[in-house]
Order: structure tokens, then sequence, then C-alpha cells
């Protein structure tokens, strides 16, 4: 029972023994209809509220309370808060609720979905900012650099470079675990006669969300002809379609579509941030679904995805509340971009996560096809608003509180970034959600390491720092590389550049980092039966260039543009969906 509901003075009543007050239905023929004319009682809460199921409502000297049927509602409790005042309690949909809401406190409504995390957990929200105390290490650290530039230039070449040497060779162990793990891992698979013997009456409600931004139409008809292949019985099936109040284009489109009963569409009114994190909070007060998922509008996901959710839940632990499908990609061979790009999304979701998860280090979420409990996310109260990668936050913040995710043996293809520029703005948006959300979380670094403990806390430095850290030293090691080879062909200087300790890390990082990248991509292919792509595989190296140059623009638009969301353009291939897909 929320801890603000039992204080609240309104909530005192006994449904048995207080008598519905003429002026309202009774709860077997409630409608929204009948609520006209009766006001929030905490106009101010109705986010929090919605997302405990509960609504206080009041009319003139009448005191009412709304109740989904799905609250988590200690009725006894409330009944011993007194049941003289006469205060009834009446039971709506969770979306009905919603919706009452929204008809009179919409921007109310709208600025929880964006602020609410922040009011009530500024902790774990960006929109904190960078501390004060990160600003003065990170200006610290600069100085020194400078510093150490300006009066003895050799020496401080020699400790940065050995610095770098030593956080390279780290996350090359660390990706060397990860990679072997994944190879390893057994993973849960949910086999035919498992998914049979599924009865639809046994199936829980589910929820299917789906945020968009300016899409194009053919996107959108493949999306919905997609979301309609879903093998789910459409009783115990919500889809949301999420749309912004002011995307004109992409409300057209949808708007003229047939869309089954089971399709909802939800607007979301105009107002700052517009991101995705935001748009599923909004989504979030009129989901039915007990379990729920998210799919971009480009997704293309297993038609049994949600069955497969269904059942490795139940074949799970109690603390396994997410669990996340792999994504790769259908325009896989229309250049070399869509190559590389799904070679390093095979890479990712078939090794590197499933490694994690069986070392028992947190996993940062994707952004897509990953399913969830429902209750567990309001309780967190949904997502950051003002984190642009809201999916990696989720999964370190779930892991924070000891629950678990899981990797999926399900498929979702999506369109892979066709273009350079495209995809540097998507990186460079993926790698600055990187740093905040580990900038966030590490603002109390105790606090942290205590809710992990040691193994978890230290796979997140790795794993989570190491991702944008690794990108950003890259270059000034191909530099430092290319001078020290300079000096050795051309001796243009007198003494060695490096003392010789730095040799052997150094090449173990060059030829182990580097050979074994290429091997497990290789690997990955293998096992995804890509094997016309293995021969671009040698490629790589042009390809982590790209990389690192999204990584400094990330980087730069962190103290610039901390919260801008930059939108990826779908639509741009010009290779068809694949029949199985369709």
């Amino acid at each position: 029972m929320p801890h603000w509901l039992l204080e609240h003075e309104a909530i005192r009543l006994d449904p048995e023994a207080s008598p519905l007050p003429s002026s309202l239905p009774s709860p077997g023929r409630l409608s929204l209809n009948d609520l006209d004319g009766w006001e929030l009682a905490m106009p101010e809460m109705v986010g929090k509220q919605l997302k405990c199921g509960v609504l206080l409502l009041t009319q003139g000297s009448l005191r009412a309370v709304a109740v989904a049927p799905d609250a988590r509602v200690d009725l006894a409790a409330i009944t011993e808060a007194g049941a003289a005042d006469g205060v009834v309690t009446l039971v709506l949909p969770r979306d009905d609720l919603a919706r009452l809401v929204e008809a009179r406190h919409r921007q109310s409504l709208n600025r929880d979905a964006g602020h609410g995390l922040f009011e009530r957990d500024r902790q774990n929200s960006a929109l904190h900012g960078i501390l004060p105390s990160q600003y003065a290490a990170a200006g610290l650290l600069g100085l020194a650099l400078v510093a150490g530039a300006i009066l003895a230039p050799m020496s401080t070449l020699m400790v940065v470079t050995g610095a770098m040497i030593a956080v390279l060779l780290c996350l090359v162990i660390f990706r060397l675990a990860c990679m072997c793990a994944g190879m390893s891992r057994e993973k849960l698979e949910i086999d035919d006669a498992t998914l049979a013997a599924l009865r639809d009456e046994d199936l829980p409600s589910y929820t299917v969300m789906v945020p968009m931004l300016h899409e194009r139409e053919s996107t959108l008809r493949g999306l919905v002809r997609t979301l309609n292949r879903l093998d789910y019985p459409t009783d115990r099936l919500q889809i949301q379609l999420i749309l912004e109040e002011t995307d004109v284009e992409t409300r057209a489109v949808i708007e003229d579509m047939l869309l089954p009963e089971h399709f909802d569409i939800v607007l979301i009114p105009e107002a700052t941030p517009k991101t995705k994190g935001k748009a599923c909070n909004y989504a979030l007060y009129f989901a039915r679904g007990e379990r729920f998922t998210i799919y971009d509008a480009e997704d293309h996901p297993d038609p049994l995805q949600l069955k497969k959710a269904v059942a490795a839940f139940a074949a799970s632990p109690e603390d396994v509340v997410c669990a996340q499908s792999c994504l790769n990609f259908y325009n896989v061979r229309e250049n070399w971009l869509t190559r590389m790009f799904t070679l390093d999304y095979t890479v990712w979701y078939d090794l590197m996560l499933p490694g994690l998860e069986r070392l028992g280090v947190p996993i940062c979420l994707g952004g897509t096809s990953n399913h969830f409990l429902t209750q567990v996310v309001r309780d967190l109260d949904g997502w950051d608003a003002y984190n642009v990668t809201e999916d990696a936050d989720m999964g370190l913040r779930l892991a924070k509180k000891g629950m678990r995710t899981i990797m999926l043996d399900s498929t979702t293809l999506e369109e892979a970034n066709t273009r350079i520029g495209n995809w540097v703005r998507q990186r460079s948006r993926w790698m600055k959600g990187y740093m905040m959300t580990y900038l966030v979380h590490m603002r109390a670094p105790i606090a942290f390491l205590i809710a992990l403990g040691p193994w978890r806390f230290a796979g997140v430095q790795l794993f989570v720092a190491g991702n944008f850290v690794g990108n950003l030293i890259n270059p000034p090691l191909w530099g430092i590389t290319l001078l020290w080879a300079s000096n050795e062909l051309w001796e243009w200087s007198a003494a060695p550049l490096f003392h010789e300790s730095f040799w052997y890390p150094a090449m173990f990082t060059l030829v182990v980092g580097n050979l074994s990248a290429l091997g497990f991509t290789v690997l990955a292919a293998y096992r995804r039966r890509m094997y016309d792509l293995i021969p671009y595989v040698l490629t790589l190296p042009a390809y982590w260039a790209l990389a690192a140059i999204a990584s400094y623009k990330a980087l730069y638009q962190l103290f610039t543009r901390p919260f801008y969301w930059e939108k990826t353009e779908h639509g741009l291939t010009q290779l068809a969906l694949p029949e199985a897909a369709t």
C-alpha cells in the first residue's frame, strides 16, 4: 500500500458498510460519463496515483476512490483507516482512469510523464545534471594534463599512454571473458511443445507500446501488418500506437488506416522533452497489460515473441523481471554500412549480452523488444524522460533493486541504417546516453557499490563506461602507435619514446584485442549463417573509426545539448522486407 495513500484523509472507506451515495453509480454500471462533475482530489499527484492504480475523487462533500482491477491495494488497511466518512470505492479499468485524468488535467499528466522521476527520485534522473563534483573531477584532470604537457611533455605522454593502455587492457580481457561466456552459454530455449502447451485462457494480458515520430507511410503500413501477425489472443492484447499530437503527418497516416479493436492511439500533448522515454511514460498510464513490450516503428518481431516471453518468465526465478530479445536487420546486404551494422548487432546480441547474463553483470537494455512485468516499471516510476538511452538506464535501475534481465531466444528484425550521417547521429545519441547513464548512477558510487555488490559494480565500470571510453581512447592510441612506429623507422628521436615495459601490454591489446574482436565477429556471423559477411570483417577498423567519431560527437553534446534527441530517419532502405517477416 503506498504510504501517501494511507496518509490522505480521503482514503477512509468500508466497501461493505458504506452505501453508495445516490449520485454515484454502482460499480457494475460505471462509465466515464457517470463521473461528470467529479474532480481529482490531488491533481498534483495524478501520475503517481495512476501508477498505483488508485484515483482520489471529490464532488462537493462526497469523496470516492476509483481503483483499477489490477491495483495492488490493501482494502483492509483502507477500511481500518475509518469507514465513518462514507467514502466509496469504484472499480474502473486502468485506461479509463487515465482518460478521466486526461480529460481534466491533461497537462498535469503530461508533466508527470516528463518530470515525475525527477520530482520523486532526483538522484536517478538525468535532469538533475552533471554534479559539481563530477565537473570538478573532470576539470582537475584536464588542468593536470595541460600542466603536464607544458612542464614535462614526454613524461606526461608516457603517463597518459600507460593509463590508456592499462584501461584498454582491462577492456580487452573483460570483452574476451564476455564473448567466451556468450559462446558457451546454454540459452533458455522455448521449444514448440512449450508454446503449444500455453492455453489462451491462461495467458496474461499484454500491452505492446510503439512510440513513433515523423515516420514514413511505408514504415507505418509495414508496422501495422507486422503487429497483426503477433500470435496472441486479441482479447488479451492491447497495442498502443504512441503519437506526438503535433506530428500531423504521422497522425494522418495512422488515422486513415482501418485498425483492429485492440489497437489504441495514444496522443502525447505538446511539451518538452520529446523523447521516447517520455512517450512511453505517458502511454504507461493507459496500459492494461500485466506484461508489456516496446517496439520501434520499423520493427518486425518474431510473431511468437510474446508467447516466448510468457514461457521464459514462467521458467525463470522471481527476480527475473525483464526479457531482452535479440535484434538484427532485414536489409543486411544493401551496402557496406548495413553489413557492418549487422555484424555489430550480431556480436552484441548473440555473444556480448548473453555473456553478461552468464557472468552476472547487469544488462543495459536495447531500445526495443524488451519485455517487462508492468507493475515493476510502474514501481520504478517509469523511464527517465531526460535520458536519451532510457533503455540502458532502465537496465541499471532494475539491477540496483536486485532484479535481473535475461536474454530471450527470439529475434526482432529492424531496418539497418543505410547512410553514414544517419548512423553517426544514431550512434552518437547512444554513446551520449551511455555517458549520462554512467554519470547518473555514479553520483553516489558507494551506494551504487553496495546496491550491486563488488562483482556487478566492476562489471558496470567495464561494460557501461568501457562502451564509450574504449571508443574515446582508440584514436589517441592509434596516433601514439604511428608516432612510435615513425621513430622506429626514421629514428628522429635519439632516445626511445617509451620504456620497454610498455611493449608487452601494448602489443597484447593491439594484437590480441584486435584479432579477438575480428575472430569473435567471424564466429558470430557463422552462427547466424551469414557466411557472405565474413570477408567484410576485415574492414572493421573503418567501422571502429566511425564509432570513434560518433563518440567524440557524443562527448561534445553531453556538455552542450545533453537532452537533445537526434531522430534516426527510418524508411530509407531500398530493399523489400523478406517474405518471412511480412
